[in-house]
């Protein structure tokens, strides 16, 4: 059985459908019987039969590599969208990365400038203990001078 182009090509599309996920392998229907048997007598007959026996697996050929081109497509599409995907996801990721760090960051600084303000407090603070202190030591001295003149006198 000779097959026609369309006929070829429906073949190959059909078997691409079916087989999807299998590898491609091309399949021609051949006579049953030998090609010296099924050849007709004539050469110019000899000449188109062979003619479109390659016609027909030239067709049953380009069917397959449109097929295989359309998966190969198809699969670049789809590495693409997921590439895409993780681009965008780790896009995203970066940015809540930099929004924590910049909210640690504040955080930090606020908790620095407390901690400055407080250690300003706490040694202004001992200041003004250590100018009283200071101030009592000056005048027990100061007393104790004046009574030691007191008694010499």
């Amino acid at each position: 059985m000779v097959l026609t182009r369309a006929q070829a090509a429906a073949q190959a599309a059909a078997l691409a459908t079916i087989h999807d996920s299998e590898p491609v392998t091309a399949i021609v229907e051949l006579p049953g019987e030998s090609r010296a048997s099924a050849m007709p007598p004539g050469n110019s007959d000899q000449l188109t039969y062979l003619a479109q026996q390659f016609m027909v697996q030239t067709h049953a050929l380009a069917a397959q590599q449109s097929l295989l081109h359309h998966r190969q497509q198809g699969q670049n599409d789809a590495q693409s969208a997921a590439l895409m995907a993780m681009q965008a996801s780790g896009d995203e990721n970066v940015k809540q990365l930099t929004d924590q760090q910049r909210l640690i960051a504040e955080r930090f600084g606020e908790a620095l400038t407390a901690t400055h303000t407080e250690l300003q407090e706490k040694f202004r603070h001992l200041q003004i203990k250590e100018d009283s202190r200071t101030a009592q030591i000056e005048q027990f001295v100061d007393g104790k001078l004046a009574e030691a003149l007191h008694e010499v006198q």
